[in-house]
């Protein structure tokens, strides 16, 4: 409802759509995420963030080739640095497991913070073998230290990975 007030306040400011998306998609309200998320790109097509929420939304009513390019503009526009983990992580939740960890090494390689790097070289290892999920669970348990990469941050990659750590 804040969200709804938020955006009936204003509408058209994209802030309060972009989160309100985000919460669509956790609760399987795709329909609405995405013409939430897409009012927001209209707004402002150049927040990057909007556009990777876009494309974690369309990738979820399976147009993954449309969500994969709205990552790859993104990370052009300079999304985390012009990662590819965003792209890695679609093509994971996608089924594309082997491309997928291929581009979560590539951005891993590039990445400079050490934490967020070994995230992303984790869930390589997990995507490429199953069974090595519980390393990257172990490891983002341990989220207290530097609570920005804690588990909730990467609930969409845990649950690509069929992790059920996100629940105990």
């Amino acid at each position: 409802r804040q969200y709804e007030a938020a955006i009936a306040n204003d509408p058209d400011d994209p802030t309060a759509r972009h989160w309100y998306a985000m919460i669509l998609i956790a609760a399987g309200r795709l329909d609405y995420a995405l013409e939430q998320i897409e009012t927001a790109r209209r707004l402002d097509p150049l927040i990057t963030a909007v556009m990777v929420v876009n494309a974690l939304a369309l990738n979820s009513v399976n147009q993954t080739d449309e969500a994969i390019a709205l990552v790859r503009d993104a990370a052009s526009m300079g999304f985390r640095g012009g990662a590819a983990d965003w792209e890695g992580m679609i093509s994971i939740m996608a089924g594309q497991s082997k491309r997928g960890a291929e581009l979560m090494r590539q951005a891993s390689a590039r990445e400079t913070d050490p934490e967020r790097k070994r995230v992303m070289e984790l869930v390589a290892d997990a995507a490429e073998e199953p069974a090595k999920i519980g390393a990257l669970e172990e490891f983002l348990g341990q989220a207290g230290d530097f609570h920005h990469y804690s588990a909730s941050e990467y609930a969409d990659w845990l649950a690509a990975l069929g992790s059920p750590y996100l629940f105990t």
